[in-house]
């Protein structure tokens, strides 16, 4: 995640979680290329993976909260490349978001629920809720959805 950005002040301080984030999000259909999956729990951890043609399978580990209305902070605690062990890393993103349901966007030409930040996370600013997506313990380290 390429930009920095201060934690919430405080010792130990977290900001609030916005439930409507929690469960998984996918910027497919966006190419045959590259697609890459957010997830966040409700725990504050979440993760985000990159695939790509040329064999990537890079995922990313991350504490997240939302220091304010439309604000996101992502935290990075680990980067894992192509599938290899996670190393530990330190970015931090800090990026506005909307959530919204936009028409043709559900792979099949309807409705779905859109979540659209700012800056791009990992290779994309728009991702789609996943039909079914619920909170769970998310896409693991170096698995290919």
């Amino acid at each position: 995640m390429p930009h920095g950005a201060p934690p919430p002040s405080g010792p130990g301080a977290r900001a609030a979680l916005d439930a409507r984030l929690f469960g998984t999000w996918s910027d497919e259909p966006g190419g045959a290329m590259e697609a890459s999956t957010v997830f966040f729990a409700p725990d504050g951890t979440g993760s985000s993976t990159l695939l790509n043609a040329a064999g990537a399978d890079d995922t990313t580990r991350f504490r997240w909260s939302c220091p304010g209305p439309g604000r996101l902070l992502l935290e990075e605690e680990s980067f894992s490349e192509c599938g290899g062990p996670p190393v530990p890393a330190t970015g931090t993103l800090l990026t506005g978001y909307r959530i919204l349901e936009a028409d043709g966007t559900d792979g099949a030409g309807g409705a779905a629920v859109v979540l659209e930040f700012a800056e791009p996370v990992e290779s994309a600013f728009r991702y789609r809720r996943l039909p079914g997506a619920c909170p769970g313990p998310g896409p693991a380290a170096g698995t290919s959805r």
